[in-house]
């Protein structure tokens, strides 16, 4: 008998979806194209969920037994259950009304967060009332008119409208320049904002704004205060000459059907990494003028350990003689050798002026049977002292910064001049001349960025017929 019962319920929740699904059809009219089938999946899912909840609880009016086949009569009481419908459908629609308008007097306020929350409130709603009219259309023959009933989509455009106006901008914080793996000297502030119609903006309290590094990685994720702002702390990368950091709002609980059609709103935060070391010219030899590669090569060694690099275009020139010293005759075990000594007499050479910064000496010894030998072993056993080198280029340091940010400046100015008079190509090539770390760095950045905006795209030519 009781298979029977179930069986009963189970005919009329399959009488019902049967009907549920030419019902269906309407729903197409409360949706988008494109989001046709996701809302028709979801209402139906809904809705044959309300249907099992309430058949579940069915009663069974009559049972009977005939040559030992049950038999059960289940009953729907469609007028009551459609007037209990009805009331739900009505609360629904006044539920969603409302937390559209809550979530539009919010937002006109710059209530971002709460604005969001009631909307994804009044989606669920929306949804919900939405199956429910399906039902109701399902079971009954002459079913009631619903007034004001709003659709899942409407519900959307609505969030997808509030979150297209969200502006992220930048207020401080931006082109600082430090040391690789050192904290930025001043933090990074972003402003959220909603933007309206007229062009004013509201600032937005209560949304995280997510900081991260260009590859992604998290910095930090900080809440917007009354002002919109956002704050946070950062640290300059050590593997690159200019850094980004990124941020945008960290919203969550948004609808995919909204999130992936959002046009990203962010602010990149540059920087740029000054090293202790700057680019050098080398120039060494042996007192005879002969070339000196072996100490040449453990000079750049050492210059590459301490951050510089050779650069034949620097206005600081590293120049040095290796001078033979003094060789003497030393008795040991295996018979009379020769001791000999040798040593590099470098300098710190400002180009520009011809001025000396910094003179240095480093030796070395080496012993052979013979002098000539001796002294080529001398040569190789020069030590570039690293505690004596990396002070005397730190102290000229002053000396190429001045020079080098003279040359940025004038390629600078030239390379403005030559924007404003429309010559956008050689403004781009005296423009990327601007090394980081110099003032004009970034401002050079931002001018490049707009003549690659301005720059027309030059058609292929054309081979005329005749």
């Amino acid at each position: 008998m009781d298979q029977a019962k179930n069986d009963a319920r189970i005919e009329i929740t399959r009488q019902i979806k049967v009907r549920i699904q030419s019902e269906m059809v309407d729903i197409q009219k409360h949706t988008q194209i494109g989001e046709q089938e996701t809302y028709r999946n979801e209402i139906t899912n809904r809705t044959e969920m309300l249907v099992d909840e309430t058949v579940a609880g069915m009663q069974v009016v009559e049972t009977a037994e005939a040559k030992g086949v049950f038999y059960a009569l289940a009953c729907l009481d469609r007028r009551r259950f459609a007037a209990g419908l009805e009331q739900e459908i009505e609360d629904g629609v006044l539920a969603v009304t409302e937390g559209m308008a809550d979530a539009d007097r919010m937002a006109r306020e710059g209530r971002i967060a709460p604005a969001l929350a009631n909307l994804t409130q009044a989606y669920a709603h929306s949804g919900e009332t939405l199956s429910r009219r399906v039902l109701m259309h399902a079971i009954s023959s002459t079913p009631p008119m619903v007034e004001g009933l709003v659709s899942p989509a409407k519900v959307l455009s609505n969030m997808r409208e509030i979150l297209t106006h969200l502006r992220l901008e930048k207020v401080s914080g931006d082109g600082q320049i430090a040391a690789p793996q050192a904290p930025l000297p001043e933090p990074l502030v972003a402003r959220l904002v909603i933007v309206h119609p007229d062009e004013e903006t509201t600032p937005v309290e209560g949304i995280p704004v997510r900081f991260e590094s260009a590859k992604g990685k998290k910095i930090q994720e900080v809440l917007t205060d009354q002002n919109g702002l956002a704050t946070t702390d950062a640290m300059a990368s050590g593997d690159q000459e200019v850094g980004r950091i990124i941020a945008h709002p960290a919203l969550s609980g948004i609808p995919p059907e909204v999130s992936r059609d959002l046009p990203i709103t962010e602010a990149v935060f540059y920087y740029a990494v000054e090293r202790e070391g700057y680019p050098v010219q080398v120039g060494l030899a042996m007192e005879d003028g002969a070339s000196a590669p072996k100490v040449e090569t453990s000079l750049t060694k050492m210059l590459n350990k301490l951050g510089y690099v050779v650069d034949a275009q620097s206005p600081i020139l590293l120049k040095g003689t290796v001078i033979p010293g003094e060789t003497k005759e030393v008795e040991g075990l295996g018979g009379t050798r020769i001791l000999a000594k040798a040593e590099l007499d470098l300098s710190v050479t400002d180009l520009e002026s011809g001025t000396v910064l910094e003179s240095l000496t480093f030796s070395g010894k080496g012993m052979d049977k013979s002098g000539k030998l001796a002294l080529r072993k001398a040569v190789k056993q020069i030590k570039i002292k690293k505690e004596a080198l990396a002070p005397a280029l730190r102290n000229a340091k002053h000396v190429f910064s001045v020079i080098r940010d003279r040359e940025a400046k004038a390629n600078f100015e030239e390379g403005q001049k030559m924007f404003q008079a429309g010559q956008y190509q050689n403004a781009l090539v005296k423009l990327s001349k601007v090394p980081g770390g110099t003032p004009r760095f970034f401002q050079a950045r931002e001018l490049i960025r707009t003549i690659q905006r301005k720059m027309p795209i030059v058609p292929k030519e054309s081979i005329d017929p005749k």
